[in-house]
Formats: C-alpha cells, sequence, structure tokens
C-alpha cells in the first residue's frame, strides 16, 4: 500500500502491508514503509510505539537507512528506540537493585529461601526496591523486610485495599 490517503484511512493495513513488502525489494519497500510511517503518526503514543517497531522490523536494511534519511522518519524512528531503551533502562536498573539487595543480606548472613530469591529477582518496582535496600541493614531477617510488600499483595489482609483488576 503506497497510497498515503488510503494509509491514513487504514493505518493497520499500511503495517500489514509493510509486514507483508517491507523485506522485498528496495523501490517497493520504501514507498509502503514511507505511507505506513505517516499513516501511523496521528495515532496515540502507545499505538504508535508499537507500529513503530513492526515497521522498523519488517523493512530491510536497506529500505530502513533509506527511510531514516527522511528527517520527520528519523524522529519517528528515534522515538520508538528511546521508548524502548527506558524501558530495557528500568528493567536493568531493577535487577541490579535486586542483585545488590541479595549481596547485602546475604553478607549479613541471612538465610533467603529460592522463594524469597524469586520474589527479589521478580521486582520490577524501583520505589519498593529503594525501601528494601533502605531496611537491609536494619532488619532481623528476609521474612521481616519482606512483610510489608506481602501485605500488599495478599488479599484479604485487615488494612490492604483490594487491587482493582484490569
Amino acid at each position: 500500500m503506497t497510497d498515503h490517503d488510503l494509509a491514513f484511512r487504514e493505518p493497520q493495513l499500511a503495517v500489514l502491508s509493510t509486514m507483508a513488502h517491507g523485506g522485498g525489494d528496495v523501490e517497493t519497500a520504501v514507498p509502503i514503509g514511507r505511507a505506513a510511517i505517516h499513516a501511523v503518526m496521528r495515532l496515540p503514543k502507545e499505538q504508535r510505539v508499537l507500529y513503530t517497531i513492526l515497521i522498523e522490523q519488517a523493512l530491510s536494511e536497506t529500505a530502513r537507512k533509506a527511510l531514516e534519511m527522511e528527517p520527520e522518519i528519523e524522529k519517528f524512528f528515534t522515538e520508538a528506540h528511546r521508548r524502548s531503551y527506558d524501558r530495557g533502562k528500568a528493567k536493568g536498573e531493577a535487577k541490579g537493585k535486586a542483585e545488590a539487595l541479595l549481596m547485602i543480606l546475604k553478607q549479613r548472613g541471612m538465610a533467603i529461601t529460592n522463594d524469597q530469591h524469586r520474589l527479589i529477582m521478580a521486582c520490577t518496582d524501583l520505589a519498593a526496591l529503594d525501601r528494601w535496600l533502605d531496611r537491609a541493614l536494619s532488619v532481623a531477617s528476609v521474612e521481616e523486610l519482606l512483610a510489608k510488600h506481602r501485605q500488599r499483595r495478599s488479599p484479604g489482609v485487615t488494612g490492604t485495599r483490594p487491587r482493582a483488576r484490569r
């Protein structure tokens, strides 16, 4: 699909067209990719980022490089990369804090069960990890450290609100 008006009316179809033909001949892939990019630019941010990633992955390296030379398209790809980088950075930061917490607890000679280890390593809530790190040197046990976290997550515990379903 290279028709910008049709792509604008049917952005999902434009993305699918790029997925089907973006890896082929550059003379075909570039106009299809361009139409899809212009079509998804008007979508809400979350959709735009998702479709950007799909478009970028579907295009051959040559077609992608040709499109990246166009100023507004370069910005388009950069936004998706930045969001992907930010998500990766947050995951890495959480993992680092979780590993530091486990090291502190082990250095203090505390026994850590497999469940506690998994809970700490699976935590992506940076604020919770910071609270645990702050308390890691003053608690008597790992169970004490994690008690408030478990109370917040356990349904029916007095003093906690049920979590909203999504």
